[in-house]
């Protein structure tokens, strides 16, 4: 990770239950990739202070949580389908 970048992480969480999460890899310039099989998911983010989610028309988040006491900053998309061969892009709208 380059410094000066937020430390972060995601997950991807299935709707059905048994089905695998997948975590997601950092890319250099900050987007993530995480490759799942056809379900439906939503995207868990995490970011660390003095990073925080913002509102943001662009935002693909539905909820997030900035108080979280000081460590990691909580935010997740809507539930999405993804079938065999799409790319999901997601945008979590991080200051």
């Amino acid at each position: 990770m380059a410094a000066g970048r937020p430390s972060r992480s995601t997950c991807t969480t299935p709707q059905t239950s048994g089905q695998p999460g997948y975590l997601a890899t950092v890319n250099p310039d900050g987007s993530y990739v995480a490759y799942a099989r056809p379900g439906t998911y939503r995207v868990e983010f995490y970011v660390q202070d003095p990073h925080e989610f913002i509102d943001s028309t662009d935002s693909d988040l539905v909820y997030h949580w900035n108080e979280t006491g000081g460590y990691n900053n909580y935010g997740y998309t809507d539930w999405f389908t993804a079938t065999t061969g799409d790319q999901v892009t997601l945008d979590a709208g991080v200051n």
